[in-house]
């Protein structure tokens, strides 16, 4: 398997009426249930994450730890 990082910025409208997003997107981009609470969206942005800058060094050790 190749994989490459990337950074995703996505600006959605979403259904809030039980939980905030903050409260639903980490279990619902496991879930599956991501397409399902957003509304619309209304751009992307995708941007490939350089491992090697050190800014991103939080996702090497990341990866590491587990």
């Amino acid at each position: 398997m190749k994989t490459q990082d990337f950074t995703i910025t996505i600006t959605a409208k979403a259904d809030v009426t039980d939980k905030a997003v903050k409260d639903w997107l980490p279990s619902a981009l496991q879930e599956g249930d991501f397409k399902y609470k957003l509304v619309k969206i209304y751009s992307t942005e995708i941007t490939p994450v350089d491992r090697s800058d050190s800014s991103n060094k939080y996702i090497n050790d990341m990866d590491t730890s587990g």
